[in-house]
């Protein structure tokens, strides 16, 4: 069973970006949602954009390039790819799943 699952990993390819094959509207920096989230003036190691402060957070929307924060910002993850360390797994019936391989933060 677990040669099957590894050939049927083998078929999926990981992708960097989406690709739309028709016209999709794009949102000017304007248009994206601005959170209010501020850093810490003369504090190097502040960072914005965490889980109780960030409107954008709080509403499940990742902040822009525009963001206040900048590189410090903790509500990106898409965009830097950080994503949670997973794998393709046999599902039985279901057919493959996909599952986390270290524990998630909530």
């Amino acid at each position: 069973m677990e040669q099957a699952v590894a050939e049927d990993a083998s078929r999926y390819e990981r992708i960097k970006r989406s690709i739309f094959l028709t016209d999709r509207p794009s949102r000017s920096n304007d248009e994206q949602l601005q959170c209010e989230c501020t850093l810490v003036k003369g504090d190097p190691k502040s960072v914005c954009c965490g889980d109780d402060e960030c409107l954008n957070r709080m509403m499940q929307i990742e902040c822009g390039s525009n963001c206040r924060g900048g590189k410090r910002c903790r509500n990106q993850r898409f965009q830097r790819y950080q994503y949670a360390k997973t794998e393709i797994f046999n599902a039985g019936k279901k057919g493959n799943g996909l599952r986390a391989t270290s524990p998630l933060e909530p």
